[in-house]
C-alpha cells in the first residue's frame, strides 16, 4: 500500500518510521519520573498482584482469608505485571506495564488507520490522546487491553473477502486474547468488528460475523458463574445522563480538560482532520463504528455490573473510530492541500500536549514525595487501615490519592483496607464470610470511621491524609499512636496491637 509523502519524500505513514516510533518511546518517559505513577486505580492492582504471591506461599498471615479466583477476564494484564515484578519489583513492573500500554495505543490504532487506508498524519495525535481519563483512574486492565483491541480490528478486515484459514484463527485467537484482556473491551471491540464487516446481505454478514462468535462459549460460562447470582452485580448505581456529557465529548476525545477554551480547541482539531482526510465519501461500515461510540459516550451507562466509569473509559479510543470516517477504501488520496502543512501542524500539537501532560506528571512527582518518606518509617507485613481525607491532587482531575495507601500492600507484603479484593473479578478475593468492615463506599467517606466498629485492633498501622493532625478525632482515647509525619501524610500505630496479634482466622468484625 502506497503512503503520503511529505515534500521531504519521508514515509510518514509507514509504522516503522524512525521518529514516530521514537515518539511513542519517549512519550512513555514521563511515568518513570516518580515514586509511584499519578494514576489512582494503580495500587489496588500492584496490590493484587503482591497478594497473588503472597498466596501462593505457606506463611502469609492474612492467607485465610482470602481466595484466589482462577476464571478471571483479567489474567492477561496481571500476568504482565506478574512477570515483570520478578526481576523489577512491583513499582518498576508497574511503570513499564503502563508505558508499554502508552506507546502501545498510538501504534496500534495507527496501524489500524493504515489497514484501512486512513490518513497517517494524525496518528501523533495518539500519543497524548493516551494519557485520557482511562490513565488518571489506573484503569491498567483496560489501558493493556486497548492496543490489543485495535489489533483485532486490523486483523477482520480480510473476514470482508476472500481469507486464508490462517487468518480465521488469528481472528478467533484474538477474540479469546481479548477476554482475558478485559472484557468490556471485548465486547465494544466485537461490535466494532460487527460493524466494520456490514453487508447489506443478511447470510454474508452472518458468514463474516462467525469466527467472532467463537467466543460465545467461553463468555457465557464466565457471565453465568460470575455474573448472575453474585451480590455485587445486582446493585444499582448512577447512569450519569446530563448535559454534560455533550461538551465533555470533545475534549474527553484528545484527553483534554472540559473548560471552554479546551473544548474549542478540540472542536477545531477535529474540524481539521476532518478537512484534511480523504475525499471519498465515507460508508456506513466506516460511520457506523463512531455512531456507536457516540451512543456509548452521550447515553451509555456509567455503573453496570458492579464497575463504575463503564463509558467515560472510552473516551480516549474516539479519535481513532473518528478518523475512520475519513478513511478510504481504495489506495489513500488526501486533499493536495493538506501536504504541505499538515505534517508539521499534528506533530506540533502532539509534542504541544504530551508536553502538557509531562508537566503535570513531573510537579506532581514533588508533591507525592511526602508519602514515600512516611511509609518508609512502617514495618512490613502488617494491616493497614487507609483513611485518605484528602484525596485530589493539585495537578489531576482525578482523585489520585484515593488508594495510596494500598501502595503498603504492594511493596511491604501485607494487607490494606479499603482492598479491591472485595470485588467479586479480581484475582484475589475476600472469602464471602472474610469481607472487611471497610467496604468499597467507606474509602470514599473515610470520616465515618469508628474505633469500635471498624474491628481496631486487626490493624497494625492507621495511615492518614490529611491536612492537619486529627487523631483527637479519630482516636479520642489514645488508641493509636502517631509514628511519623510528613506533609498530608500521618502514620499511627495501634497502642493495643501488642497486647491482642491477629491471626489469619481472626474474625473480620471482633468486639475490641
Amino acid at each position: 500500500m502506497k503512503h503520503y509523502t511529505s515534500d521531504t519524500k519521508i514515509t510518514w505513514g509507514n509504522l516503522h518510521h524512525p521518529l514516530f516510533v521514537v515518539a511513542c518511546i519517549l512519550s512513555t518517559l514521563p511515568i518513570f519520573i516518580p515514586e509511584y505513577p499519578p494514576m489512582v486505580d494503580l495500587p489496588q492492582h500492584a496490590g493484587q498482584i503482591a497478594l497473588f504471591e503472597l498466596m501462593l506461599s505457606d506463611n502469609f498471615e492474612f492467607g485465610k482469608l482470602l481466595e484466589v479466583q482462577w476464571l478471571t477476564p483479567y489474567w492477561l494484564g496481571y500476568t504482565i505485571l506478574y512477570l515483570l515484578s520478578k526481576p523489577f519489583g512491583i513499582v518498576l513492573a508497574c511503570k513499564i506495564t503502563v508505558a508499554l500500554a502508552l506507546a502501545g495505543f498510538p501504534l496500534s490504532a495507527d496501524r489500524f488507520l493504515r489497514s484501512q487506508n486512513g490518513n497517517p498524519y494524525w496518528s501523533w495525535l495518539f500519543i497524548p490522546v493516551a494519557y485520557g481519563f482511562a490513565f488518571e483512574w489506573g484503569f491498567l486492565n483496560f489501558l493493556i487491553a486497548i492496543p490489543l483491541g485495535f489489533l483485532f480490528l486490523s486483523s477482520v478486515k480480510p473476514l470482508a473477502a476472500h481469507h486464508t484459514r490462517k487468518e480465521l484463527i488469528a481472528v478467533i485467537l484474538w477474540c479469546h486474547l481479548l477476554f482475558l484482556a478485559h472484557v468490556l473491551v471485548l465486547a465494544f471491540f466485537i461490535s466494532t468488528a460487527a460493524l466494520l464487516l456490514y453487508s447489506k446481505d443478511i447470510k454474508t454478514w452472518l458468514r463474516r460475523l462467525a469466527p467472532l462468535f467463537s467466543i460465545a462459549p467461553l463468555f457465557s460460562l464466565w457471565f453465568i458463574s460470575k455474573i448472575i447470582g453474585q451480590s455485587e452485580t445486582q446493585g444499582s448505581g448512577p447512569w450519569g445522563l446530563g448535559t454534560h456529557r455533550f461538551w465533555e465529548f470533545f475534549p474527553s476525545m484528545l484527553a483534554l480538560p472540559h473548560t471552554a477554551h479546551f473544548i474549542i480547541a478540540s472542536i477545531l482539531i477535529c474540524t481539521l482532520a476532518a478537512f484534511t482526510g480523504n475525499t471519498s465519501r465515507p460508508t456506513l461500515n466506516k460511520v457506523a463504528p463512531f455512531g456507536l461510540y457516540i451512543v456509548l459516550m452521550l447515553v451509555g451507562p456509567n455503573y453496570l455490573f458492579g464497575t463504575f466509569f463503564v463509558y467515560n473509559r472510552f473516551s480516549y479510543i474516539g479519535l481513532p473510530l473518528f478518523l475512520l470516517i475519513f478513511t478510504s477504501d481504495s489506495q489513500p488520496s488526501p486533499r493536495e492541500s493538506s501536504r504541505r502543512f499538515l505534517n508539521p501542524i499534528c506533530i506540533a500539537l502532539a509534542m504541544i500536549l504530551t508536553s502538557y501532560h509531562a508537566v503535570k506528571i513531573i510537579v506532581y512527582a514533588k508533591e507525592s514525595k511526602p508519602f514515600q518518606e512516611t511509609l518508609a518509617h512502617a514495618e512490613e507485613g502488617k494491616r493497614v487501615l487507609g483513611l485518605v481525607f484528602s484525596r485530589d491532587s493539585a495537578y489531576f482531575s482525578a482523585p489520585i490519592y484515593l488508594h495510596y495507601p494500598v501502595w503498603y500492600q504492594a511493596t511491604k507484603q501485607g494487607l490494606v483496607d479499603f482492598s479491591f479484593a472485595s470485588f467479586f473479578p479480581q484475582v484475589v478475593r475476600y472469602k464471602r464470610d472474610s469481607l472487611p468492615p471497610a467496604d468499597p463506599n467507606f474509602v470514599w467517606i473515610p470520616h465515618t470511621f469508628h474505633w469500635d466498629e471498624h474491628a481496631p485492633y486487626q490493624y497494625t498501622y492507621f495511615l492518614v491524609k490529611h491536612p492537619l493532625d486529627v487523631s483527637q478525632h479519630l482516636f479520642p482515647n489514645n488508641e493509636a499512636k502517631l509514628i511519623t509525619n510528613s506533609g498530608d501524610w500521618w502514620l499511627y500505630e495501634n497502642s493495643s496491637i501488642k497486647n491482642h496479634q491477629p491471626t489469619s482466622s481472626t474474625s473480620t468484625n471482633p468486639t475490641p
